[in-house]
This record gives structure tokens, sequence and C-alpha cells, in this order.
């Protein structure tokens, strides 16, 4: 359909956008996505979807000054967007601009209140700055956002490190009890198996998802929740299946 629209009018930066963001997320061919991102970008630089959609693949290939760039310019435009304005923060994390990504993701919540992405967002931008302290009390308000007992919750008390990594063990069997009914995907799993270093479990779930060519595998080069992946030689034969080095 795009490439229809396409050929009967070039001009349409909907057409473009749309065409780049089919061979991105689902064909994974990098290399053609990014030339049709920035024709969208060159027919549509005042329209906040052209530039949001291009963040994702910015930050993908590991270009995260334009990713951050990218992602302001559609707040800019669209400051209402509250997608928009959620993302922000994923994007600093991914540069592992983790201060940016705490002050955004507080800011969030000061204005739209306990969203869980938010929370979720802060957590991870406090692990990534080593604040495990903090980590560990946004731990204790995910658990309560998701209906945590009071013995569930003296799961994220004493050492700071060991807290978080019970939540994200107790976050793990939720999903897992979820996967069970077909309502979490692999990649998720995966990528809770690798914060928790268990790395055998988290690479075979990476691979179910890369037989099923999940969309968001396009992102696995600059997923910090993969980081304890790499550098494993079998992490890298499977990247080099969705998203190959050099764009």
């Amino acid at each position: 359909m795009a490439e229809r629209a396409i050929e009967l009018d070039d001009s349409l930066p909907a057409a473009h956008l749309a065409l780049a963001n089919a061979l991105f997320y689902f064909e994974w061919e990098f290399g053609a996505a990014g030339r049709a991102y920035e024709r969208a970008l060159a027919l549509g630089p005042g329209w906040d979807e052209s530039h949001y959609w291009a963040t994702g693949f910015y930050s993908a290939t590991e270009r995260h000054d334009e990713a951050l760039a990218s992602i302001e310019r559609a707040v800019e435009l669209n400051p209402a967007s509250l997608e928009v304005r959620g993302d922000r923060g994923f994007y600093y994390i991914a540069a592992e601009r983790f201060d940016a990504a705490i002050h955004d993701c507080r800011r969030m919540i000061e204005l739209e209140g306990e969203l869980r992405f938010a929370l979720d967002c802060l957590l991870r931008a406090h692990v990534g700055n080593g604040q495990l302290d903090e980590a560990r009390l946004v731990a204790r308000r995910l658990m309560l956002f998701d209906g945590a007992s009071p013995e569930e919750l003296s799961l994220v008390s004493g050492d700071s490190g060991e807290a978080v990594e019970r939540f994200w063990r107790w976050e793990l069997e939720r999903l897992s009890e979820r996967a069970a009914r077909g309502d979490v995907s692999d990649l998720r799993l995966s990528r809770q198996y690798a914060l928790l270093h268990e790395n055998d479990e988290a690479l075979t779930y990476l691979e179910r998802a890369i037989e099923i060519r999940d969309p968001y595998l396009v992102y696995i080069r600059s997923d910090g929740r993969l980081k304890s992946l790499r550098g494993d030689a079998r992490f890298e034969a499977l990247a080099r299946r969705v998203a190959p080095h050099g764009f």
C-alpha cells in the first residue's frame, strides 16, 4: 500500500513513513528503512509523527544524539501527546543519559501521576546510574501499583541491590504466569531473564522471539535490559540476524 501511494504521489510524507516503518519493524531492512525515514523527514519537517518514528530508528542503530534531537523535536511539535513525552525518558536511557532520564521521568510523574511506564523508566534510570537505594524505593512503588501484598512488599526491604534483584524476580514470576496465557511475549521474558543475568534462559527466549519475528527486536543492540548478553558470541550471532552492524 505505501509503495503504491508513493508511486501515485512521491511527495506524501505519510506514505514514506508507512514504508519506513514496514521496512524497519517487519522486514528488518535497516538501510532501506533509514532512507525512507529520511525522505519522510525531508517532506514533512514540521510533522511530529515523522520525528517520533525516526527516533526509534536512530536509537536502534545507536545514533543516540540524532535520536534525542528527533524526540525533542517531536515533543516540541506535539507537547500534548503522552506517548511522545512518555517515550522520551526511555530514549535517554538507551543513550545512557541517566540523569536526564531521571529528570524526565520524575517530571512526567509530577504532571500525570503514578503512571506505570514512568515508574519503570525511573527504576531503570536509577539502576543505570548505580543509584540502588533510589531504585529500591521505586521498585516498591511499582509493586504497590501492581497490587502487591504486604508480604510481597517485604521483598524490597534490606540491601538495596538484593532488593532490586528480588523485585525483578517477583516481576518475572508474574510475567511467566501471564506468558502461560499468551499475554507476554518471548522478547519480554528474554529481557527479564537478562536483567537477572540468567543468560541461557534469556538467549533461549530471544531466539524464540527471532523465530516469530517480533517487531521490537529491532532494538536488540540498544536495549539496555539485554546488556548482560553483550559480549556473548551467541547473542552477537542472534543480533546479526536482526540488526547487522554498519547502519
